[in-house]
């Protein structure tokens, strides 16, 4: 966690946590297109905004998680930890969403049918990045300031 003192900053953690909504949509097209959903002008304006609404809740709720644990355990520990807390919690509104979007599926209407499937996978790539990736890039984020802390006072170090 942060401690006491100034707030840290987290912009490349943040970059990459939005980086990985984009690699969300990128691979909602690609599984789409290769399952012969056409795409529409609607989802190229519509589904980013929507993922990335999702994607940023999802990057605050972990990082609140892993900082609420004890800075005294190790790294992997604390990142189970907050996985525990807040795991289920995303998987299941991911599920609910992605089941959402997929009962739009059913209209019938072309570009109502394609915005959906579009939408639940983009939906359930950017919850399985999130609950992957972007944790262990919280834990190597959180790795490299407990080591540049230790640079900057050796007595800090256990």
């Amino acid at each position: 966690g942060g401690g006491g003192g100034r707030p840290r900053s987290r912009v490349v953690l943040a970059l990459c946590g939005l980086g990985m909504v984009g690699m969300s949509l990128v691979a909602s097209a690609g599984l789409c297109a290769l399952c012969g959903v056409r795409a529409t002008l609607i989802i190229s304006e519509v589904i980013p905004f929507l993922i990335l609404a999702i994607g940023v809740d999802n990057i605050f709720i972990l990082v609140w998680a892993f900082d609420g644990t004890s800075s005294e355990e190790a790294t992997p520990l604390r990142a189970g930890a907050a996985l525990a807390h807040v795991g289920p919690s995303i998987v299941c509104a991911a599920g609910a969403e992605a089941t959402a979007f997929s009962l739009g599926a059913a209209s019938g209407m072309p570009a109502v049918v394609a915005f959906s499937c579009f939408a639940a996978v983009a939906v359930v790539a950017g919850a399985a990045l999130h609950l992957s990736l972007f944790v262990a890039l919280i834990c190597v984020e959180e790795d490299s300031h407990l080591h540049a802390r230790c640079l900057r006072d050796p007595l800090l170090d256990k």
